[in-house]
């Protein structure tokens, strides 16, 4: 049997990691927002042939989206704390609950963002 160096045997260890450790720890509910996101796309970029007579459709498909991509974040930041719970290396534990609170100040910001764009959305609606 030959020598695997640490570096050759790095892609299955990740593979593995990603296998075992972080697609069980992804909620159910980021599986929907995914899923959510693709059929806004693909209603979005065929809107012409599928929804002809709707002009909002392309509105509402696109405010689904936003809605999906603001939610996501979310559920990444807890992704993250299931990995933590899951990992028995210190160390590598305490890296992702940082991820884990990183993630959701970062969701945090976002979705203020989001609300920031949106009042500024609807006030210049309401304006016209």
């Amino acid at each position: 049997m030959a020598f695997v160096s640490w570096l050759d045997a790095l892609p299955g260890r990740l593979w593995r990691f990603g296998l075992d450790t972080v697609l069980p720890a992804v909620p159910r509910a980021a599986w929907w927002l995914a899923g959510g996101m693709a059929f806004c796309i693909l209603n979005l970029v065929f809107e012409d042939e599928i929804w002809p007579h709707h002009p909002q459709t392309g509105v509402w498909f696109g405010a689904t989206f936003i809605g999906c991509v603001v939610s996501l974040p979310w559920l990444a930041a807890l992704a993250a704390g299931r990995i933590a719970a899951m990992l028995k290396n210190q160390a590598w534990r305490w890296l992702w609950c940082l991820a884990s609170w990183g993630g959701y100040v970062g969701a945090a910001c976002i979705t203020v963002a989001a609300g920031i764009g949106l009042v500024a959305f609807l006030s210049g609606r309401m304006t016209d």
